[in-house]
């Protein structure tokens, strides 16, 4: 496992050309002074075609509780997908992992003090002129285990286009002639194309999503035949989370991986591992698992996890220990050990 370093020298945001600039923020002007969010909701959704991939991407407006002004560009299946279960409340913030679900692009207006050096340099530089106090565009990508960062030029000029498109969903909302959920299971969808207003619109069906199936589980053969043979323990649970410390070493800040393994009656932790965002969570639970079985030696009588999907990854460690992994929607030791590591890593950061 990949243990990332610790560093706080942000890199350099990615370059976008001033006419892409340009074109992003006069879009975005016109779209706040439409001033949606007074009657809009976050479940009224439409779609956008990237003028440059062809990546579908699922906007909404933010605002209607006056918290954030903006417009959530959710890209491909994924973020559709993550979309639709906040809107069926099957994502707590509280208690899932915001940092490994989006995929997202944000134009939102806020306080200049919210906008960075890097922003508030393309500003000056085009010579823009913003004022009052959430009158500040700011731009940002969202893409899972990662902070929220500047634009590449790619993501900029899908992030201008949604925008008009957005202004004509809202107008034509207001005048009447669209209606977003006129029809069930399907989403009113922007296309570029040519001249002016260069996009054309039609319904189209809801996107299927179907996430990557997990590679196959990596178990030490050698060992597991031993530990099955070890007295069984009380539930252990598991989770892995990232903490929200940016790591800097690379071309776009990110967050670490934390893995806790609880002994769940008493709330010990059994392991705890920090790795890289690319290890795969069931590997690393695995791996997790047979070394605090070494260390212990007892096994879990069950093996309690957070998510649906780590069951049937985590099967054929299960059947080779001879113990059932279940899923369980919260797990209180780990979320007591979890607070406890994010306020010290807080305190830390002071």
């Amino acid at each position: 496992m990949t243990r990332p370093k610790e560093t706080r020298v942000p890199p350099k945001p990615p370059a976008v050309s001033d006419a892409t600039w340009v074109k992003l923020y006069d879009t975005f002007t016109h779209f706040a002074e439409l001033k949606p969010w007074q009657d809009f909701d976050d479940d009224s959704l439409f779609a956008v075609q990237d003028p440059v991939t062809g990546q579908m991407g699922y906007a909404c407006i933010l605002g209607a509780l006056g918290q954030v002004l903006s417009l959530c560009l959710y890209r491909g299946t994924g973020g559709f997908d993550v979309h639709q279960r906040m809107q069926r409340g099957e994502i707590d913030q509280d208690t899932d992992d915001i940092f490994a679900l989006q995929d997202a692009l944000m134009a939102e207006t806020t306080a200049r003090k919210e906008l960075q050096a890097a922003d508030l340099a393309v500003i000056r530089d085009l010579g823009l002129k913003f004022r009052g106090r959430r009158g500040w565009p700011l731009f940002r990508s969202h893409l899972p285990g990662h902070l929220p960062w500047h634009l590449t030029e790619q993501e900029a000029v899908f992030l201008a286009f949604a925008l008009r498109c957005a202004g004509d969903a809202v107008e034509g909302v207001r005048a009447g002639r669209i209606h977003l959920d006129a029809q069930p299971e399907r989403v009113y969808a922007y296309f570029p194309a040519a001249g002016n207003p260069g996009f054309t619109a039609r319904w189209e069906p809801y996107p299927v999503h179907r996430p990557e199936p997990p590679a196959p589980l990596s178990l030490p053969t050698d060992k597991l035949n031993a530990l099955a043979a070890f007295e069984a323990d009380a539930p252990w649970e598991v989770q892995a989370f990232f903490i929200p410390a940016p790591i800097m070493d690379r071309e776009r800040p990110y967050f670490a991986r934390y893995l806790l393994l609880a002994h769940a009656p008493s709330g010990y932790i059994l392991n705890a591992l920090a790795v890289s965002p690319e290890h795969p969570v069931h590997q690393t639970i695995a791996e997790a698992v047979v070394q605090a079985i070494e260390k212990n030696g007892r096994k879990p009588s069950e093996l309690h996890v957070h998510e649906d999907p780590l069951v049937a990854a985590l099967s054929p460690l299960g059947k080779a220990l001879g113990l059932r992994v279940k899923a369980k929607r919260f797990l209180p030791a780990i979320q007591e050990a979890k607070d406890g590591l994010i306020e010290a890593m807080a305190k830390g950061l002071r």
